[in-house]
């Protein structure tokens, strides 16, 4: 299998490549002129395709507007190739406009870098190409960077580049884990264990071994939306559950991370407070992510292969009441959080049950990092949906962006949920010739920077509205109406059903549906929602 897919921004530097791709119809191409959101497609491409996508810009600073999606995709382990045209070296520094230093840019957040000068070899060329197509087979994904130096002409060389198509193989059948006999013995002698997964690709394999592994009672299993791992025996809404966790017989002795990032603060606040806790993570990578400051172990494999193996060995013998305490916590919560909302006015929350309530099923969810993840975390995740976010690196960029990647390759519908900023930050996402009938846009206008109310800090300073919500200048209305994007406003409970039959009804392009709440009582009734939950 090769490289199909290929996100392009328009250049002279990087013609050559242009020429010589779209020239071919074996490759699946898309352009796209704002190199920062042509690279959270990509990103968006490959988190369904799981291959590297193809990004390829003209010289200069253009080649820096890849970072934000870059560094995205090296902290999510997404494979990207990222391919930035170049000046030759003698012009570097010495005055050509659209030349700056382009060697190793991207160094830090990336897998490799490569770089091929006006006048390598033939030998020297295919001796890189070859390593990138090792680092693309290789089991820790991630970007690649190749930054070609190309000299004039530029519209005339096409043919000197058509060996583009890097040879990437099949994933192979991962063999079968096998956990050390020390660690058996350490595992076993634990009375209580969490498992907290993290942002994961659904797994069917990790849910079977997981329900096998939750009959121990000695074992809680702790999922987030993003996660895309959910169960009745499991607890999953973490932040509401924790405002019942109160007594030493919950805290765990051995914590366990599945996968990629936590969303949780509150989970990492509690964790972070016991003492002589051990931590083991578990990804393909075998990244030693300590974000307890305890870990003891790190297992390079999947955490299905993880989780068969440790169900194979485990003693489910033994007697204990911990995940009792935990799943008793979280029924606890769940009926105080039906309580309040049943008279919960019109607000963030009250938006957020709402939506989730009347979501259509086997959907592609994509959530805006901040206060919209956060609000659906809240809530009981959905057994047929898959649930995206760019939780890597958590930046305001790319949401949309990466949200219609996801769409093109991708025959479900797909739901963007984003905050007002964040729609505004990435209002390129719309400005292309991708087809984007089966996305649809929810914006949820609290003025801007709504987070800063929720999280401990901002409102103290004294200048939360002027210097971190900032609020939303532009209208959301007007922005759709410059991108070509039909939009609808809603302000309130009574015209939110309308609103919604009107932005899941069949269209040929994108739809928003903008939700505007009330910014002041926001984060009054969420604080409201949690003491709630505590009484």
């Amino acid at each position: 299998m090769q490289l199909k897919d290929w996100v392009l921004s328009p250049g002279s530097r990087n013609a050559p490549i242009t020429l010589t791709i779209s020239n071919d119809s074996y490759f699946n191409c898309d352009s796209v002129v704002d190199e920062r959101s042509a690279a959270f497609i990509a990103l968006g491409k490959s988190l369904v395709s799981r291959k590297a996508t193809v990004i390829c810009c003209t010289s200069g600073s253009a080649a820096l507007n890849y970072a934000p999606a870059i560094s995205e995709a090296y902290y999510q382990n997404v494979p990207l190739l990222v391919i930035t045209a170049d000046r030759p070296a003698k012009w570097i520094g010495n005055g050509e406009g659209q030349s700056i230093n382009q060697v190793n840019v991207f160094a830090n957040y990336c897998k490799a870098s490569y770089s091929i000068e006006v006048e390598a070899s033939l030998s020297q060329i295919e001796s890189v190409f070859n390593e990138i197509e090792e680092g693309l087979n290789g089991k820790q994904k991630g970007p690649i960077h190749l930054n070609v130096a190309f000299d004039e002409p530029l519209y005339e060389t096409a043919q000197s580049f058509k060996e583009f198509k890097f040879e990437t193989k099949e994933i192979a059948e991962e063999s079968k884990f096998r956990i050390e006999e020390n660690q058996i013995e350490e595992w076993n002698s634990y009375n209580r264990i969490l498992i907290l997964c993290g942002q994961m690709t659904a797994s069917e394999g990790l849910l079977f071994w997981l329900k096998d592994l939750s009959a121990d009672p000695r074992i809680v299993i702790v999922t987030e939306t993003i996660s895309n791992v959910r169960d009745f025996q499991f607890v999953n809404c973490i932040d509401r559950t924790l405002t019942n966790i109160k007594y030493e017989e919950c805290k765990p002795q051995l914590v366990v991370t599945l996968g990629g990032a936590v969303i949780s603060k509150k989970i990492k606040k509690y964790l972070r407070s016991i003492a002589k806790l051990n931590h083991w993570h578990v990804d393909e990578p075998g990244q030693s992510i300590n974000v307890f400051e305890c870990l003891s172990n790190s297992f390079s494999c999947q955490p299905s292969s993880f989780i068969r193996a440790v169900v194979e060995c485990n003693n489910f013998s033994q007697i204990s009441d911990f995940k009792n305490q935990w799943l008793t916590a979280s029924f606890i919560s769940e009926e105080k959080h039906e309580e309040f909302l049943v008279n919960c006015e019109w607000s963030d929350l009250r938006v957020f049950q709402l939506l989730i309530d009347t979501m259509p099923n086997n959907i592609n969810l994509h959530l805006g990092n901040s206060s919209v993840v956060r609000y659906v975390q809240l809530f009981n995740p959905i057994s047929s949906i898959t649930y995206f976010g760019n939780r890597g690196v958590s930046g305001i960029d790319g949401s949309s962006s990466t949200a219609l990647g996801v769409a093109s390759k991708s025959d479900k519908l797909n739901l963007l949920i984003s905050g007002d900023l964040r729609f505004v930050y990435d209002g390129n996402a719309f400005c292309n010739n991708i087809p984007k009938s089966n996305l649809k846009v929810i914006v949820i206008n609290n003025d801007g920077g709504g987070i800063f109310r929720i999280i401990p800090g901002p409102l103290d300073t004294g200048v939360v509205k002027e210097r971190f919500e900032v609020g939303n200048s532009a209208s959301i209305s007007d922005l759709c109406r410059t991108y070509g994007v039909d939009s609808m406003q809603v302000s309130e409970l009574s015209k939110l059903e309308n609103g919604l039959s009107w932005l899941y009804a069949e269209s040929d392009n994108v739809k928003v549906l903008e939700l505007v709440t009330p910014s002041n009582v926001n984060s009054e009734i969420l604080a409201n929602y949690f003491k709630s939950l505590s009484k």
